[in-house]
């Protein structure tokens, strides 16, 4: 009897599609990492031709340096943290492909029960890792961006921190909306891997996976007494 069982042929496609989605994401991830320096540098050089061509006003000259630091702050951030941004995509992509490659030999059942429980690890850990190291990213970007803004809108004759002009209100809610979505799309992975390795160590899901057979109780049914 090789019918698979219905709750393990549902658990292994939704793996197979998260884990393709993120061989396309850390893929795309990792070739923006790769570009990101030229891209920024190319727009430092056109800001600073912006710079040139500007009235020669003290005021704006001013504003456009620091929007011209900015861009070099950004352009340098970035090459420091190219290597940690290319080797989280190369990760990434790896355990993606690992867990695509456990959900197809699930669908198929033997001996899949500990590689797939490996790869569900392995996912469950990028997860939190990836949330990790996007929020210190994210920080760092923000750290700098906030100080130039801030300094423009002082050159401008604008408090920094005043109504809508309120620069670190502004970005210290961007910061929570996405940690909260963040944290939330974690915790919807880690549990879906978590019920993911449940049913591989439940009976009926622990022997398709070894033995590629649907699991038959072999306990005998309760039966009644007969009457006297």
């Amino acid at each position: 009897m090789n019918e698979r069982p219905s709750g393990i042929t549902t658990l292994m496609w939704a793996l197979i599609i998260i884990g393709m989605l993120g061989v396309f994401g850390n893929g795309l991830g990792t070739l923006t990492a790769v570009a990101m320096p030229a891209i920024l540098d190319m727009s430092s050089t056109a800001q600073q031709s912006l710079l040139d061509s500007a009235p020669d006003d003290p005021d704006v000259a001013a504003i456009f340096d620091s929007q011209q630091a900015m861009m070099d702050e950004m352009v340098a951030l970035s090459a420091r943290t190219q290597p940690i941004s290319l080797g989280l995509g190369i990760l990434g992509m790896l355990v993606s492909v690992f867990l695509v490659f456990a959900a197809f030999r699930g669908l198929r059942g033997g001996n899949a029960r500990v590689l797939l429980e490996r790869a569900l690890w392995a996912a469950s850990g990028w997860a939190v890792l990836k949330f990790g190291a996007g929020f210190w990213l994210q920080q760092a970007q923000f750290a700098v961006s906030q100080a130039r803004m801030e300094e423009s809108l002082e050159i401008a004759g604008i408090d920094p921190g005043s109504g809508a002009f309120d620069v670190t209100g502004m970005q210290d809610a961007m910061v929570a909306v996405g940690l909260a979505f963040g944290a939330l799309v974690v915790v919807c992975k880690v549990l879906l891997y978590g019920y993911g390795i449940w049913t591989a160590r439940q009976p009926e899901g622990r022997h398709w996976l070894e033995q590629g057979t649907a699991w038959v109780d072999s306990e005998p049914a309760a039966t009644l007494p007969p009457l006297s």
